[in-house]
């Protein structure tokens, strides 16, 4: 193992992940499952069947903090809004009170470091649309006495706050009642995110919010074209108001035809959100459970650590050169990445295949038949082409170990599942 590959695991074990949102309140509402008991992810089924995450596939994650969405379905709309609200909430306390060493509800930055300290998920509420708050800043002070520290202006939809996408055309804005939103929820230090929000809405929101704004789910339109990724206009707003933007997995959000989004792709979002705006102001939103199927790479929480391993693969040479780790607080002081990771691990894993045919062109002329090694060096060398990166390393394992060789560990190697 590497200096640098030891250093980039240990800055994930002792980083503080956090996941913007998440929409698993809903099964376990309905009493299909529990949050505690782990399940297995559907590739294919409807969004209440995914099943991408549970409390220990949180925890085999690495993940601290996570954000619990309270999205009020349609079937409860209008009139049963803050009711079905509360179920949401309830359904976490539940799960609070059924794993009390493990899952602890966060109101503060201090409970979410708690929690790493202690080897548990900090769980932060959500309200995906106003529809819950009846037009009534009353409701919205009582769900922040019972923890809700974020609040999503819309869904798709339109509500007495804002217009959703769905009413983009009509170039609606934020209500009077949504501006008065705004400012009650600044005033108690709730989170304002503008996934799912109109663009009107959204120039809204920029301008007079004064605090924070994030998207705690959506992409770069720049990359894929889909009415809920975000312009670099957007994206540039909400970095100036010292927001973020949490890449989401959705994987129509990922790439333009679903079924080609995989983890790469993800990774392109983040580091083009990264060029554009600064690594402060990107984060993670899988939008885990909130979606139907899985993504490649990303089939569920547990899975994690892939993408985070190989950022920081990139990310790292980009740090100061300290003597220690820059782990004392949740946000890297690093500079952005000058390369695409992509291109990174890449040119790692070719100059171990030249490495490996220069050996087995070697071999060969002392009459050693190697035709399965240069059968996976092949592979491994058409994966490169398509840069699918971890088949690649796997097959370049293969034939390093027929070889007789132990090749570096690799960011590649560093993302893979055991």
């Amino acid at each position: 193992m590497t200096a640098n590959s030891t250093r980039i695991e240990k800055l994930h074990a002792e980083s503080i992940i956090f996941d913007g949102h998440c929409d698993t309140l809903i099964t376990i509402r309905d009493g299909e499952r529990k949050l505690g008991r782990r399940c297995q992810p559907q590739p294919e089924g409807d969004v209440l069947s995914s099943q991408h995450l549970d409390l220990p596939r949180l925890l085999e994650g690495g993940v601290t903090a996570q954000t619990f969405a309270c999205f009020i379905r349609p079937q409860f709309l209008p009139s049963d809004a803050t009711n079905e609200a509360l179920r949401l909430i309830d359904a976490f306390y539940r799960a609070v009170d059924d794993d009390p060493d493990k899952l602890r509800l966060a109101t503060r930055a201090s409970d979410v470091e708690q929690a790493k300290a202690e080897g548990q998920v900090a769980g932060v509420l959500s309200l995906e649309g106003a529809e819950a708050l009846e037009g009534d800043l009353a409701v919205l002070r009582s769900f922040y006495r019972l923890g809700l520290r974020a609040v999503g202006l819309t869904w798709n939809f339109r509500n007495r706050a804002a217009d959703g996408l769905d009413e983009a055309r009509t170039g609606g804005g934020l209500t009077e009642f949504g501006v008065k939103l705004l400012r009650e929820a600044n005033r108690l230090g709730i989170l304002l995110d503008v996934a799912h929000l109109a663009p009107a809405g959204v120039r809204d929101v920029l301008k007079l919010s004064e605090a924070p704004v994030v998207a705690s789910h959506a992409n770069a339109r720049a990359l894929c074209e889909h009415r809920r990724n975000l312009s670099d206009e957007q994206l540039e707003g909400i970095a100036s108001t010292g927001g973020l933007v949490a890449v989401t997995y959705v994987p129509n959000f990922v790439a333009q035809d679903g079924q080609k989004a995989s983890l790469e792709r993800v990774l392109d979002h983040i580091d083009y959100i990264v060029k554009t705006i600064g690594l402060d102001h990107v984060g993670l939103g899988s939008d885990f459970d909130g979606f139907g199927g899985t993504l490649p790479g990303l089939e569920d929480v547990s899975r994690l650590p892939v993408p985070l391993i190989l950022l920081l693969c990139v990310l790292l040479p980009a740090c100061q050169e300290t003597e220690t780790l820059p782990v004392e607080t949740p946000t890297l002081k690093m500079q952005p990445p000058t390369t695409p990771p992509v291109i990174t691990i890449k040119q790692e894993l070719e100059e171990q295949l030249d490495m490996l045919r220069a050996l087995v062109k070697a071999e060969k002329g002392r009459g050693k038949d190697l035709s399965q090694v240069e059968s996976w060096l092949d592979e491994a060398e058409q994966a490169l082409q398509s840069n699918d990166l971890l088949p690649a390393r796997e097959k370049l394992r293969e034939a390093g170990e027929a070889l007789g060789v132990e090749l570096p560990v690799t960011s590649a190697a560093s993302s893979s599942k055991n």
